[in-house]
């Protein structure tokens, strides 16, 4: 009876030199988390200037960019 409200949970690693990421899909996942990192603390307005310039770009190849 204890084991009735039991749920399996499953979690996913991600592979952080697995090719697929960034705007173009070109960087890993370690290098496009270094990046946005590196872009982050450049500060806010920087930072936000960086993501629209890449935004644009995946709207127009209908990309989803993976963070």
């Amino acid at each position: 009876m204890a084991n009735e409200n039991k749920k399996i949970v499953t979690i996913e690693v991600l592979h952080l030199d697995d090719l697929g990421y960034g705007p173009e899909g070109k960087l890993t996942r370690r290098q496009w988390r270094e990046e946005c990192y590196n872009n982050y603390q450049s500060g806010d307005n920087a930072f936000l200037e960086w993501q629209n310039s890449w935004l644009i770009l995946a709207r127009n190849n209908k990309r989803q960019i993976h963070f």
